[in-house]
């Protein structure tokens, strides 16, 4: 433990200059702080809190989608929530959104926009800064980012959903990398839109073409890297297709580990369209 000159803890460490302190240490040449952090990122295109389908939760299956939404959250308890296909109405029956998001974490901010290009961050740090961003090839679709401060450390937290065809997830794909280029410490979350199937290679024309790009530029990712193809979404109960669509990239100064899929959507018996789950990931710098 570090106190500053009020005798106060901290959790941040400074030289003379201001600069941010991985580690510090006593005059004995014992170290006395480690700044690494480690943080709990979900992403989660929570289709309208629903079947992904364009409409909300209906009023009568409106209790038991608000436990299993709430559920999942609360249960892998992220520090940042990146959320796409956000709808302000839980339920048609009025339940907000917004209310329910604000009692789970202190910090959210949403946007509202359309049916099916709503998005939202929630944290349980300082948001700032944020802007919203629009691709050059579908300007319904975006590249929102924001400011996170943890530990007095700044992270860019981008939001995105890219597009449904090839033609034009490459020219998007291409905007956020000259984006994510420019930004010194970032978490990127969203829908990628891949359609990667769980049984592709590294040498399917899919992969080459979504998520080569991003691991050519030193990111880091947890989907499709050390934990393997991760399926993200599913047309079951009455469908066969499982895809892999939904991703967390970071700059090359931020480590993923422990990726993995809430998979409570394929046991939860509602016997409804199951569409995205959510893809939680420890990052650490």
């Amino acid at each position: 433990m570090i106190y500053n000159i009020s005798g106060i803890a901290t959790n941040s460490a400074y030289d003379v200059s201001g600069n941010h302190l991985n580690r510090a240490y006593d005059v004995s040449g014992n170290q006395v702080f480690s700044g690494s952090i480690s943080l709990k990122v979900m992403t989660y295109n929570v289709g309208g809190w629903y079947t992904g389908s364009g409409g909300n939760v209906p009023a009568a299956k409106k209790d038991t989608y608000y436990a299993l939404q709430t559920g999942m959250i609360t249960d892998n308890d992220p520090d940042i929530l990146i959320i796409q296909e956000y709808l302000a109405q839980f339920s048609d029956d009025g339940t907000s959104a917004l209310t329910m998001l604000q009692g789970l974490f202190p910090y959210v901010h949403a946007v509202t926009s359309g049916t099916y290009f709503g998005r939202a961050v929630c944290s349980k740090y300082p948001i700032t800064d944020y802007v919203q961003r629009a691709y050059t090839q579908e300007s319904s679709r975006y590249f929102d980012s924001c400011t996170i401060t943890v530990n007095g450390v700044p992270i860019t937290v981008v939001n995105t959903h890219l597009g449904l065809t090839q033609a034009n997830r490459t020219p998007e794909l291409s905007q956020l990398i000259g984006f994510l280029n420019t930004q010194t410490r970032f978490i990127c979350g969203g829908d990628f839109n891949t359609s990667i199937m769980p049984t592709e290679t590294t040498s399917s024309t899919s992969y080459v073409e979504n998520v080569k790009p991003l691991l050519d530029e030193g990111y880091h990712m947890a989907n499709f890297a050390e934990e393997g193809f991760l399926v993200t979404s599913s047309d079951k109960p009455d469908g066969t297709w499982d895809g892999c669509l939904d991703n967390i990239v970071t700059s090359s100064n931020i480590s993923v580990s422990g990726a993995y899929v809430d998979t409570t959507k394929l046991t939860d018996g509602l016997n409804d369209k199951i569409d995205h789950m959510p893809l939680i990931a420890t990052v650490s710098y």
